[in-house]
């Protein structure tokens, strides 16, 4: 391919142009903090609907200024899901391992792993190939 372009190919990252918010769910969020495997567990269900009662719905938790989310995660009285909520915010989070098929990873908070940031590109004789590391 780089032949016919006449130039070879790189990845790279690529800004966006115009602003987006990421919204993970809400009650992976809260399992993540609580350390509850299951999202749809009792006790995070349950935390899910007292916060319900509180913001109204998803979208607007995630599009409310963070003052404002913050305050209503007090209400849950919980400084691991305030913590778990200020991290996803920031976007120190990912999931790993990358998801396939439908499929998603676990959500990991603090840790901000990206698609380029687990793979190294191997040039081989004449084809690349992508080698993906190791979760470490």
């Amino acid at each position: 391919l780089s032949r016919i372009q006449g130039q070879p190919r790189t990845l790279e990252m690529v800004e966006p142009k115009q602003a987006f918010m990421h919204m993970i769910p809400l009650v992976e969020v809260l399992a993540a903090a609580t350390g509850v495997k299951n999202p749809a567990s009792k006790k995070v269900v349950a935390l899910y609907e007292e916060l319900l009662k509180v913001i109204g719905n998803e979208t607007a938790f995630w599009a409310m200024p963070e003052e404002d989310a913050l305050q209503a995660v007090k209400t849950l009285g919980d400084p691991a899901i305030i913590q778990a909520v200020k991290q996803v915010r920031a976007g120190e989070y990912s999931f790993w391992p990358l998801g396939y098929d439908g499929t998603y990873g676990n959500l990991l908070l603090g840790e901000k792993r990206g698609w380029f940031g687990h793979c190294e590109v191997i040039a081989g004789s004449g084809q690349g190939r992508l080698n993906f590391g190791s979760s470490s």
